[in-house]
């Protein structure tokens, strides 16, 4: 019995050994299971966090871009309201410019109409003129001898012929009326 009892204390020592290898192994996995567990508990509480300030991130977007937008459609009302005072501005002033400027146009053509209406007229009264034969200095001295001769003076013929006085003579002594 002695081999016996050597094996059974053998088997006994191997259980033994068996049970302690596992029983080490457990409580090395069991460590690695805590620093594993341990970590992830870290890992979760680093994401609640950024999770927190992923939230936070957002609605500080969503401000900024709500102001961006009012921002935009302030911009949009001082656009609309600078283009009314300068179309307001234009109306005002340049306008009225454009308009006494058409009106001077318009009578810068009636003026020029009216300038070559006269231009006309007095190229018609000169061709008249032209055609106006001038008087013939014979019948004018004709009529001197007929008024001398029927008394007249040589002051009262002048007068009534509008010509000189040295006319009336010069035409008498030439006849050799005088």
């Amino acid at each position: 019995m002695s081999n016996d009892l050597i094996i059974l204390l053998g088997i006994l020592v191997l259980i033994g050994l068996l049970f302690l290898w596992v029983w080490l192994g457990m409580q090395s996995f069991n460590k690695r299971l805590r620093n594993h567990a341990r970590s992830i508990d870290k890992l979760m509480q680093a994401n609640y966090e950024l999770s927190k300030k992923n939230a936070h991130l957002k609605e500080s977007i969503k401000g900024f871009i709500s102001s961006a937008q009012s921002t935009s459609l302030e911009m949009e009302q001082i656009n609309k309201s600078l283009d009314a005072k300068i179309n307001e501005a234009i109306a005002s002033k340049i306008l009225p410019m454009i308009a006494s400027l058409k009106r001077l146009e318009d009578n810068m053509g009636d003026f020029a109409s009216e300038h070559n209406e006269r231009m006309y007229d007095l190229e018609k009264r000169t061709e008249n003129f032209s055609k106006i034969t001038p008087p013939s200095f014979e019948k004018e001295e004709d009529y001197i001898v007929d008024l001398y001769k029927s008394g007249k003076s040589i002051e009262s013929i002048a007068k009534d012929l509008h010509i000189t006085l040295g006319r009336v003579e010069m035409v008498l002594r030439f006849r050799k009326l005088l």
